[in-house]
C-alpha cells in the first residue's frame, strides 16, 4: 500500500502494530513507517 491510497483519517507516517503484523506475515496492507518499525523489533 502506498501512502497516496491511505484512507482518510489515517496517517501513514505512524506505525500501527496490526499493519506491522500484517507485513510480518507478508500482507500488502501497510505502510513504509509500518515496515520500519517492524524492521527494528526484528
Amino acid at each position: 500500500m502506498t501512502d497516496e491510497q491511505a484512507p482518510q483519517g489515517i496517517d501513514p507516517t505512524i506505525p500501527s502494530v496490526a499493519r506491522m503484523y500484517d507485513y510480518y506475515l507478508g500482507g500488502k496492507d501497510n505502510f513504509r513507517a509500518d515496515r520500519e518499525a517492524a524492521e527494528k523489533i526484528i
